[in-house]
C-alpha cells in the first residue's frame, strides 16, 4: 500500500521542489507551467467533485482561486446562460486563465480578475454558487475567508470545495512533507465540517476517496 513514501522521494528533485513552491502563488515562466499542468492534472478530481453538485444553466458562479482557468471553461459549459467569475491573487494565473477563456470573456460570459479571497470585490448575496478547487490549503485564515465567501452568496447558494489532500493517517508522511515545503494547511473531514458550520453554512456534505486521499465538500448558505 502506498503510504506516501514514494511520492515524498519524488519531491526531493530540485525541479519538483521548484514546482511545489510555486503552487501557492504561481509566477513567472515556471508559474505558468505550473498553471498549465494544474489545468490537466485536476480534471479528474474536479469532475468527481462536481458530480455531487446540481448545476443550473443560469447560475452566477465564482471560481475562487481559478488558477489556469480550466475550471472556468468547465463552468461555462455547465452554466451556458449564466455568468462565471474567476479570481486569483496570482497575476500570472489571471493572464493564463484569461487567455484560456478569451472567447467567453469577449462574449461577456466570463470575467476574471486579480483579487484575494479574504476581501472579495463583490456585493452581498451575489452568487448562486462558489467553487474552490485545490486552493483552500493556501487561504491565510480559513474561518474569516469562509465568512467572506458566505457574505457574497445568495440564500440557498451552494459552495463546493474539492481537494486532492485531506488529513488522513495513511498519508500523514506526505502531508507533513508538503506542509514543510509550502506551508500547506490540511484538515480532517470533521475539522472542515466545523469550519463551515461556524461560518454559517448548513447541509454540509463530505465525500472522500480514501485510497486517493480526495475530499469533496458541499455546503449551503
Amino acid at each position: 500500500m502506498d503510504n506516501g513514501n514514494d511520492r515524498v522521494r519524488e519531491w526531493m528533485s530540485q525541479e519538483r521542489l521548484e514546482f511545489l513552491k510555486q503552487c501557492p502563488k504561481p509566477c513567472g515562466e515556471i508559474g505558468r507551467k505550473v498553471g498549465e499542468e494544474m489545468n490537466l492534472h485536476h480534471r479528474e478530481l474536479r469532475e468527481w467533485g462536481f458530480s455531487y453538485i446540481k448545476f443550473k444553466q443560469n447560475y452566477t458562479v465564482l471560481d475562487a482561486g481559478c488558477g489556469g482557468g480550466d475550471t472556468i471553461s468547465r463552468l461555462v459549459a455547465l452554466c451556458p446562460q449564466g455568468k462565471i467569475y474567476g479570481i486569483d491573487y496570482s497575476d500570472e494565473m489571471v493572464r493564463l486563465a484569461s487567455e484560456n477563456n478569451a472567447e467567453a470573456i469577449k462574449s461577456g460570459h466570463v470575467k476574471i480578475q486579480n483579487a484575494s479571497v479574504s476581501s472579495l470585490p463583490f456585493s452581498d448575496s451575489f452568487f448562486d454558487m462558489v467553487s474552490a478547487l485545490e486552493t483552500t490549503y493556501f487561504w491565510p485564515d480559513l474561518d474569516a475567508t469562509l465568512k467572506e465567501i458566505h457574505r457574497v452568496m445568495k440564500k440557498n447558494a451552494v459552495f463546493t470545495m474539492i481537494n486532492e489532500t485531506y488529513m488522513n493517517e495513511k498519508f500523514r508522511m506526505e502531508i507533513e512533507e508538503l506542509h514543510r515545503l509550502i506551508d500547506l494547511k490540511v484538515y480532517t473531514p470533521e475539522e472542515y465540517e466545523s469550519f463551515f458550520s461556524k461560518a454559517g453554512f448548513s447541509n454540509i456534505k463530505i465525500h472522500t476517496v480514501e485510497e486517493k486521499n480526495w475530499l469533496a465538500l458541499s455546503a449551503v448558505k
